[in-house]
Order: structure tokens, then C-alpha cells, then sequence
């Protein structure tokens, strides 16, 4: 059986580790070759090698999405390594949660430049790219459940995620005409390296809890639908958002968090 993604080229911002760390290595595996993008040269290292032991091709971009020269830059480093981007993954992002009342204007505006206006500009650059190559291509953004449910503390992350479900919608809808596909992957929680540094292995199976599948989900599960959006068994597939949940949100169990609360027990 043919590897779904032969040939492909694919950009994937934030993927030193975690989520976008597997998509990198999953898309190599199905023989795309493979931009990693990152902060951290080690760990893009690392997974330049992971990729390339999967048998593709892998280059290496350094920078901050937030900062609009960048999103030239990485595209020109595909195009000068590959020869183009077929796939364009905007996973690059950051933790941190503070409530409402005391919310700063400084971790507001950092939320707003590394995950949405980063989306926005590296996205344009890549999808740019694809129009003027005449061959279609994909994007796909990385949303989250909290994009519709609200979690205390979540006040800019949440915000964040439910525009980038708007700003797929817009993208889906005016590069239909170029044959580019754009969805949105909404992943529940997920097991990896930031869950485990702010919640902690008791409140995590805490968590687990309130997901039918009684797991959290981890970062090959979204790496696995990304595959599937960035296929061509996708191609008439565009403007939608794909949960990835293990269906809490089917069972409406995010309302855990408000119990919670509201019991004394978060």
C-alpha cells in the first residue's frame, strides 16, 4: 500500500515535541518530507533525526511565529530545501493560565501573537505558496475542546482557539477555488510534556475521569487525524473542526470542571 503523503512537503510550526512533534514524525512516516519548526535547536535536532530514521527528509527552521518576518522566512527555508509546501500545520503555541479578573494585558497580547496572529501570518505565507504552485495543498490549525466549552483560568487560551476555528472557516472558504483544504483539529487533553508540568499525575487521572474512553487522549491520536486531513481521502473535506476527545464532549463531561468548582474540590 502506497504511503498516504509520498512526496508531500510539509511545514509544522511547534513541532519540537509533543502534538507537533508526532504529526512531524507521522507525516514523515507515510513519506512526506518534513520543515520542523521551533524554538530549541536541540530538540529540533532530535526531531530532524527521528524523521529522517522514518526514511524521509527533514530541515530544520528556528524562530518565533509571533514575529510577521518570520512566516516569509520559513516558508522560503521549505522552498529552498523541498522546493515548496504542500501542507501547512499551525501547531506552534504556549501554556499558561491566569482568571478573568486578573488576567495581564502582557500574557493577553503574547496569547493573541504566538497562536493567532502567528496562524494567521505563517499561514498566508505558506498558503501564498501553494496557490502560486497551482497544486492545491492543505491546512490544518490546531484548535482545542476549550475553543467551545469554558475552563476556569482559560480566558485567552479559549479565545484563542475559538478564532482559529473562525480563521479556518474564512480560509477553507476562499481557497476552496485554489483546491486547498483547511480544518481545524480540536483536541481534548492530550498526554504530554506541558499537561504533565501543570497539572501534575493525580489531577490528570483526575481528568481521565470524565472521558468515557477513561484516557487522556495522547499525541499520536491527533497525529493519526492530522494524517487523515493532509491525505487525499480528505480532499473534499474543507471548514471543518475535528474532535479528538474520546467523547467527553458528546457526553457534555467538560461541565466536571464547573462541579468541581463549585464542590470545593478543584
Amino acid at each position: 500500500m502506497p504511503a498516504l503523503l509520498q512526496g508531500k512537503i510539509a511545514i509544522v510550526t511547534g513541532s519540537t515535541r509533543g502534538i507537533g512533534r508526532a504529526i512531524a514524525v507521522a507525516f514523515a512516516a507515510e513519506g512526506a518530507n518534513v520543515m520542523v519548526h521551533g524554538t530549541n535547536e536541540q530538540r529540533a535536532a532530535q526531531v530532524a533525526r527521528e524523521i529522517e530514521a522514518a526514511g524521509a527528509a527533514a530541515a530544520v527552521c528556528l524562530g518565533d511565529v509571533a514575529d510577521k518576518t518570520f512566516a516569509a522566512r520559513l516558508v522560503n527555508c521549505a522552498i529552498e530545501r523541498f522546493g515548496g509546501v504542500d501542507i501547512f500545520v499551525s501547531n506552534a503555541g504556549m501554556s499558561g493560565f491566569q482568571p478573568f479578573l486578573s488576567m495581564t494585558s502582557e500574557m493577553w497580547q503574547r496569547f493573541l501573537d504566538v497562536h493567532l496572529s502567528g496562524a494567521f501570518y505563517c499561514g498566508q505565507a505558506a498558503a501564498q505558496r501553494m496557490v502560486a504552485q497551482g497544486r492545491g495543498g492543505r491546512i490544518l490549525n490546531m484548535s482545542s475542546v476549550a475553543s467551545a466549552f469554558a475552563l476556569y483560568g482559560f480566558t485567552a487560551y479559549s479565545t484563542v482557539k475559538a478564532a482559529l476555528v473562525s480563521l479556518t472557516r474564512v480560509q477553507a472558504v476562499e481557497l476552496a477555488e485554489h483546491r486547498i483544504t483547511a480544518n481545524a483539529l480540536v483536541p481534548g487533553p492530550v498526554k504530554n510534556e506541558m499537561m504533565d508540568e501543570l497539572w501534575g499525575p493525580e489531577k490528570l487521572a483526575e481528568r481521565c475521569k470524565t472521558i468515557p474512553q477513561n484516557r487522556l487522549a495522547s499525541p499520536e491520536d491527533v497525529a493519526r487525524a492530522a494524517v487523515f486531513f493532509a491525505s487525499p481521502a480528505a480532499e473534499y473535506i474543507t471548514g471543518q473542526s475535528c474532535v479528538i476527545d474520546g467523547g467527553a464532549s458528546a457526553a457534555g463531561l467538560y461541565a466536571h470542571e464547573v462541579f468541581k468548582h463549585f464542590s470545593g474540590t478543584q
